[in-house]
């Protein structure tokens, strides 16, 4: 895993995806390179990140890491997932900003 520069940490294997569902409060955004919608929440994403120190956030580009979108389950990119101690707790497809700060405001709530 490294950070990018940003505030997400971009991961790079199924264990470090297995590693980081675990860690806590944590958000996984799946993403790819071609994706317009990915582009558009991407610094929305990176804001959201800023603003909300205590959970975790990370990004995985599933052109180079297939197999979590396999255990994500996602049929569709942009794909967020909010974990609490390993447990999923919500999804969230699609690029709706409103919708994330949301799903992120209901995990901060446990």
């Amino acid at each position: 895993m490294f950070c990018d520069g940003n505030m997400s940490t971009v991961i790079n294997s199924n264990d470090e995806y297995t590693a980081a569902i675990k860690s806590g409060k944590t958000i996984i955004r799946l993403t790819a390179s071609w994706c317009g919608p990915c582009k558009r929440i991407a610094p929305t994403y990176e804001g959201l990140a800023k603003r909300f120190p205590a959970i975790s956030f990370y990004t995985v580009d599933v052109d180079k890491v297939r197999q979590v979108l396999q255990s994500e389950g996602a049929t569709s990119i942009p794909f967020f997932s909010a974990y609490c101690n390993g447990i999923r707790t919500e999804t969230l497809a699609g690029a709706s900003p409103d919708k994330l700060l949301v799903l992120i405001g209901e995990l901060q709530k446990k």
